[in-house]
């Protein structure tokens, strides 16, 4: 059908193995069709010849022609079982063939998906490792801003308790000096 073109040839080349598989069953049915119809042809060129003999009443050429008719058709139908035989072997040879490929493809899709899982879980570990070190450093950037705070409240607490101790040894610094006066002014007024 391609005609020896090229897109003859570009289109056997695009056909599939599974197509090339019915091609190759369809040219064995034709030329078994062939040899059948070849023995056919024969047996029926001899049963002619059987038929002329008998009505020339020539009894001997038509037992002979008998016995050849028979003889051609059994060798025949011997043939015709053994086309049979090998037509069932190749169909089985064929069936096997693609059978095994079938389960060659299915092991290649299920090897396919065990990777692509394999991969998919991998690539979730990973996810979810990033986002635990994410979570760990910001609750280590959430410590320390805390522990700053508090080291600066702290710090806070200390200056105003020093303050504190400052304005209170003020208060008892000026008292001191306060009483001190009081004391040396008595003191001059009882001289005086």
């Amino acid at each position: 059908e391609a005609g020896g073109t090229a897109d003859g040839a570009a289109s056997a080349s695009s056909v599939s193995a599974s197509e090339v598989e019915v091609l190759d069953a369809a040219a064995a049915g034709r030329e078994n069709a062939a040899r059948q119809a070849k023995v056919e042809a024969e047996a029926a060129e001899w049963e002619a010849n059987l038929l002329a003999a008998a009505e020339a009443k020539d009894k001997a050429a038509a037992e002979a022609v008998a016995a050849h008719a028979a003889a051609h058709a059994a060798e025949a139908e011997s043939k015709a079982r053994r086309l049979a035989e090998e037509d069932a072997a190749r169909e089985e040879a064929e069936e096997e063939e693609r059978r095994v490929a079938e389960e060659a493809e299915a092991a290649r899709q299920a090897a396919e998906e065990a990777e692509a899982a394999q991969k998919a879980a991998a690539a979730e570990a990973a996810s979810q490792a990033a986002e635990a070190e994410a979570a760990r450093k910001v609750e280590e950037k959430r410590r320390a801003a805390e522990a700053k705070a508090e080291a600066k409240a702290k710090a806070a607490e200390e200056k105003r308790k020093a303050a504190e101790a400052e304005r209170k040894a003020a208060e008892a610094k000026s008292r001191a000096e306060e009483e001190q006066e009081a004391k040396r002014q008595a003191e001059e007024e009882q001289e005086a």
